[in-house]
């Protein structure tokens, strides 16, 4: 059975997310590709497959930090985790497939595995529930739409998404 981690009652995605986020970016602000990596390895359930490798980390840090920098804010750390879940999961929705991440991986980092009170889907629904409300349902859209899926096209260096997507 595979193992996830649930949220804790009364936080967020968004607040656990951001405590994992200043876990590894140094002084809590801005997350460097070492940081990015580590966190990458340091997640449970195995992220690096064949069809996530560390070059993959490493291209999705540099597709995801803006233009010209070294580091990411948490807007571009969410771009950043979207990537991975699309890599991860190729053949689940995006936003299932950032779930997914989530709970199988990214959560594991900071919060004790699940009990076995709840099953996975239940987790996987609350997760979603969470990410479809702001303010993650406009920035996960634009995040997960500037990765190349159907019907979505892109402007300058691929970072930005045409209006009309919006």
């Amino acid at each position: 059975m595979r193992r996830y981690y649930a949220l804790p009652p009364g936080q967020s995605t968004n607040d656990v997310l951001k405590a994992i986020f200043r876990r590894y970016a140094p002084r809590g602000r801005l997350l460097d590709n070492a940081g990015f990596a580590k966190l990458c390895r340091q997640s449970p359930g195995g992220l690096y497959t064949e069809t996530l490798t560390t070059t993959d980390a490493d291209i999705i840090f540099a597709h995801a930090v803006p233009h010209g920098e070294r580091r990411m804010d948490y807007n571009h750390f969410l771009e950043g985790l979207a990537e991975v879940a699309l890599r991860k999961y190729p053949d689940a929705s995006p936003m299932t497939a950032f779930a997914m991440l989530l709970i199988y991986h990214i959560f594991g980092l900071l919060v004790a595995e699940d009990d076995g009170d709840n099953d996975d889907a239940r987790a996987l629904q609350r997760v979603l529930a969470d990410l479809n409300a702001p303010p993650y349902t406009h920035h996960l859209v634009t995040s997960l739409g500037r990765t190349s899926l159907d019907g979505r096209d892109f402007q300058g260096h691929g970072r930005k998404l045409q209006e009309s997507l919006l």
